[in-house]
């Protein structure tokens, strides 16, 4: 009998065309070894993912990133933490390979949001599954509460919004060191956290 009617028991619907996941593009590229650190780091050679959905606040930040000498073309601007992955997979093999890769999250998005975001990227480091293990950075106007409510969670430092050059100046040199010395957070990669074990950056009243 040629095929089988709808609905008749045994029929196997074929199967949907689906959006290529970013974290299974990561795996893919796992195999790779990691690359040399090279030490000598600067703005103009980091690539930066930010993901903030709110169009004024990306363009405010990549003003104040780009005073600071990080260059437009290794910002790449997402709208969710989705995209904020998606990005992530593909520098895994591209950009400066050798040089830190800088993620800066909002919390709270659509689709994904940067605490989910956040958390991936920390189960892809915890499986070393990741070439270029990135720098997590939350930029919030709810900083204070992912600050002391969460720990931090699973980002290594907290900026608040709106942010400024100095935020970034102090959150690159975080980077630096966590780059160079190996200073930095030991992330939980799960959602208990431990308010005494997060650098945060905060304005002054």
């Amino acid at each position: 009998m040629e095929g089988c009617q709808a609905g008749a028991l045994g029929d196997v619907p074929i199967p949907r065309e689906r959006t290529p996941s970013p974290l299974r593009a990561v795996a893919d590229v796992r195999s790779a070894p990691a690359p040399a650190r090279d030490f000598d780091i600067s703005t103009d050679t980091t690539d930066v993912i930010y993901a903030e959905d709110e169009e004024v606040f990306r363009e405010t930040a990549v003003r104040e990133l780009l005073k600071l000498g990080f260059l437009r073309q290794n910002i790449r601007e997402a709208g969710n933490g989705l995209e904020a992955l998606d990005y992530l997979a593909r520098l895994q093999n591209e950009g400066h390979i050798t040089k830190p890769l800088l993620v800066l999250l909002d919390v709270r998005m659509p689709g994904m949001d940067g605490r989910e975001c956040a958390l991936q990227i920390q189960e892809l480091v915890k499986q070393k599954q990741l070439r270029r293990e990135p720098y997590v950075v939350c930029i919030s106007s709810i900083a204070r509460q992912v600050e002391v409510d969460e720990g931090g969670g699973n980002f290594q430092i907290v900026l608040p919004k709106p942010i400024t050059v100095q935020f970034i100046e102090d959150a690159f040199e975080h980077l630096r060191q966590w780059w160079t010395l190996g200073f930095g957070r030991q992330l939980p990669a799960w959602k208990n956290f431990k308010a005494e074990s997060i650098d945060v950056i905060a304005a002054d009243d």
